[in-house]
């Protein structure tokens, strides 16, 4: 597909009723020529027939950050108040982007809306997108800032310890951009949602979406989880750590019953699941029916940017009609894969007897 292609791609889904003419005066060029574009996208079968009805098979539309993560390592175990030796990486990193990623390799059809500037930085992550064939064509753009980035300092086992972001950029994601592209979220079977975006604007997201679509909300950081305290009854799934669990209800949590009591909570006020992962302990997986603890049997390290992995892998799971066991065998499972193993998820899940592998109990 070419850029102008793209262009008018982007346009027929936030107006599919505009006319040629519109087109051409958005576009800046003749309406001929825009008639010879809406050929060719009908042609390669972008479009079928006439009041430019999209043909766009069912996907996941993620809305969140994309960012650039500095991410620094040392070589032994992490001193404070001191130099490390160690290792310095620059990497891409987000909610948006890394859940857009995962779910692309494990085959998902995805399609990601999220805040790029026109730096170098923005250039380079558009550049990765477009390399994965990830559609990132809704994003908001804007040139005059800088792009979204992130300092963190990890444990010599690649956990995090410290962070600190610059990621103003998300905030252009606006009520009025999400309007703008109601088309995209009216007409997608899944949402995935990033707490790094401004209350209103996911409001205005559930208030669009249609009644059968479920939203996946991850509660990205834990200093905003209380602001979505009024709208958890609105989705299907969070995924949080403890964390921000506990500022999310205002709560301490010391040992499972606390745990049990908190998940409880959430899933009276209208979560379907909630799903928290806890590193090397494993995971809790919870539904109005049970609460689950999944912990693997390998010693392999759980890798980072779990609960990207994990929503990304809940977008699979939700795909097989699965006992409960083995979906909690799943989600452990894809804490401990690389990105270049997770080709091979659907089919480890299918495996014979693969929940065996993990010890999974009742709480």
């Amino acid at each position: 597909m070419t850029r102008r292609e793209e262009e008018i791609l982007k346009l027929l889904r936030e107006d599919p009723l505009i006319s040629q003419k519109a087109l051409a005066e958005k576009l800046g060029v003749e309406r001929a020529s825009v008639a010879s574009y809406i050929s060719q996208l009908m042609k390669k079968g972008f479009i079928k027939g006439k009041g430019y009805i999209l043909n766009s098979p069912k996907y996941c539309l993620i809305i969140g950050n994309s960012y650039v993560n500095i991410v620094a390592r040392p070589k032994d175990n992490l001193r404070l108040y001191e130099e490390n030796i160690g290792f310095v990486e620059i990497e891409l990193g987000g909610t948006g982007r890394n859940t857009a990623v995962y779910a692309n390799e494990l085959g998902e059809e995805v399609r990601l809306l999220s805040a790029f500037a026109g730096d170098v930085n923005g250039k380079k992550m558009k550049k990765d997108l477009k390399e994965r064939g990830i559609d990132f064509a809704l994003s908001y753009e804007d040139g005059n800032v800088g792009s979204c980035m992130k300092l963190s300092v990890v444990d010599e086992n690649g956990h995090m310890e410290i962070q600190v972001s610059q990621m103003d950029l998300i905030n252009g994601i606006t009520e009025g951009y999400i309007r703008k592209n109601k088309g995209a979220i009216i007409n997608a079977n899944k949402l995935v949602l990033d707490a790094r975006l401004n209350f209103d604007t996911v409001e205005c997201i559930c208030n669009i979406k249609s009644k059968k679509t479920p939203i996946l909300f991850n509660m990205s950081i834990a200093e905003k989880s209380v602001q979505f305290r009024p709208l958890i009854k609105k989705f299907d799934t969070i995924v949080l750590r403890k964390v921000e669990a506990e500022v999310l209800l205002g709560i301490k949590i010391k040992n499972y019953q606390d745990l049990r009591n908190g998940i409880n909570k959430m899933l009276k006020d209208g979560v379907r699941r909630v799903v928290m992962p806890l590193n090397e302990d494993g995971i809790i997986y919870a539904t109005n029916t049970s609460i689950y603890k999944g912990k693997s049997l390998n010693s392999i390290p759980v890798t980072s940017k779990a609960k990207e992995k994990i929503l990304a892998a809940l977008l699979v799971l939700d795909k097989y009609e699965l006992k409960i066991e083995r979906q909690v065998a799943g989600l452990c499972k894809i804490m401990e894969m690389r990105e270049t193993e997770l080709k091979d998820f659907d089919k480890l899940i299918n495996g014979l007897e693969f929940e065996k592998m993990f010890e999974i109990k009742e709480i």
